[in-house]
């Protein structure tokens, strides 16, 4: 499976964090409603899963979802923190 964020292909909708590995890469929160996935937010960890269990806007994604919560992943491998947030800074702009 997989779902684009931008100009990337993110692998998931996941509806459980425990799907993903704790690899380097970005993250998408989506919600899912009348077959439409709606973005929340994009973000970058070290350890993808590790920091979504305890990201600090975990309570926004709640709040402000309107349907079925689900997360996507873009594992980045060997790129540098700063090109991770290089990425995610052009997806919060687009």
């Amino acid at each position: 499976m997989s779902i684009a964020v931008g100009d990337y292909s993110f692998k998931g909708p996941y509806k459980f964090l425990n799907l993903i590995e704790d690899l380097p890469g970005i993250f998408a929160v989506h919600y899912y409603r009348d077959g439409n996935y709606y973005l929340l937010d994009v973000d970058q960890a070290d350890a993808l899963r590790s920091e979504m269990k305890r990201h600090a806007r975990q309570d926004d994604w709640v709040r402000f979802s309107r349907g079925t919560l689900t997360f996507a992943v873009y594992y980045t491998g060997a790129n540098s923190e700063p090109e991770r947030r290089r990425i995610v800074n052009t997806l919060r702009r687009d």
